[in-house]
């Protein structure tokens, strides 16, 4: 079987992940796989694709110019998306939550927050990943086979943390992360979930997760992404 993972900056950790389970010759050749970012999740966020019929051509064209790709660059059986279920361009907004909240004004310290209703948090993710959906259903359109992988949840050591409650950061996370769940189960988009031994009771990543760079607060390490790449062998494997 081949297949094709692209997305968000999140496939990184899934190619150094892969690479060190091939190292340890824990990948199976029969399983042939290649990953290539689209962008970073910024750059999801924007028009990214034109859809040409029976394909996506893409606007940042540097590592994938097209999907499914040309047939001179390979057939693939499955194609891998990395980038729907990460939800920090919601939640580490520092112009939002220090203000505002998702649950019933409240106050924290000497702020009175403003509530922010379901229904607009809803709208909020919808319109943030309304041109990703719009990619997976193009995608489904012709044909192509589709699973998701989930990106990582908040890390403890993310700055915003000084400012917003853990209980909003997480909250919000979670909200994101289940509307889209809803939507891609709704298409039949298989998802790749993070293990649950992933997360400390609070829901917060655990630290051996975290990339060892200190201004990185939002990536996994090689052991996530190899754990990650593990999780969708078992998805690629009963597929085969």
């Amino acid at each position: 079987m081949k297949t094709m993972i692209t997305g968000d900056s999140h496939t990184a950790a899934l190619q150094t992940g892969l690479d060190v389970l091939i190292a340890q010759e824990n990948w199976p050749k029969e399983q042939e796989i290649k990953i290539k970012r689209i962008g970073g999740a910024n750059n999801l966020l924007i028009p990214f694709f034109i859809d040409r019929g029976d394909r996506a051509e893409l606007i940042y064209r540097r590592h994938v110019k097209r999907l499914p790709v040309a047939e001179e660059d390979g057939q693939y059986d499955y194609y891998g998306f990395c980038g729907p279920l990460h939800a920090s361009n919601l939640w580490r907004r520092q112009g939002h939550w220090p203000s505002f909240t998702p649950f019933a004004r409240k106050v924290e310290g000497n702020r009175d927050l403003a509530p922010v209703s379901t229904a607009l948090l809803k709208q909020a993710v919808f319109q943030e990943q309304s041109h990703t959906m719009q990619l997976l259903e193009l995608l489904q359109r012709v044909g192509t086979k589709l699973f998701v992988i989930e990106g990582p949840r908040p890390f403890r050591h993310h700055r915003i943390l000084s400012k917003v409650s853990p209980e909003t950061v997480i909250y919000i996370d979670t909200f994101y992360k289940n509307l889209l769940r809803e939507w891609l189960h709704s298409k039949d988009i298989p998802i790749i979930e993070v293990p649950n031994q992933c997360y400390d009771e609070e829901g917060f990543m655990h630290d051996k997760f975290r990339v060892p760079a200190e201004n990185d607060m939002l990536h996994g390490n090689e052991e996530f992404g190899a754990l990650m790449m593990q999780e969708a062998l078992k998805f690629l494997q009963s597929k085969s």
